[in-house]
């Protein structure tokens, strides 16, 4: 069973959404490949200019321990730097199988 999850943000006023795709590339070549369980990421931008990053894992587990890697990261920390948190929610979805 698949694990995903959804998180959606906007940027700090000021921020290079190129320097967010940059540190994203980052992220997805580098840092998601040498965590157990990740599964890959995919970055979105929605019409109002925010951002869905849509995760996956093969666990709960997996997810859990991710913000301790991804932050330990340079690119993780760069990510960190451009995200407004007080735009930040998250969700936690399962696979539904019939």
């Amino acid at each position: 069973m698949a694990n995903v999850e959804l998180a959606r943000y906007k940027l700090l006023p000021g921020a290079d959404p190129n320097a967010l795709a940059e540190a994203e590339q980052q992220i997805q070549a580098e840092v998601g490949p040498k965590h157990p369980g990740y599964l890959g990421r995919d970055l979105l931008c929605a019409a109002d200019g925010s951002y869905v990053l849509i995760m996956r894992w093969e666990n709960e587990e997996s997810a859990s321990t991710w913000n301790n890697t991804l932050f330990s990261s340079e690119a993780g920390r760069k990510l960190g730097s451009l995200v407004d948190p007080q735009s930040m929610s998250m969700e936690k979805l399962v696979t539904v199988k019939p």
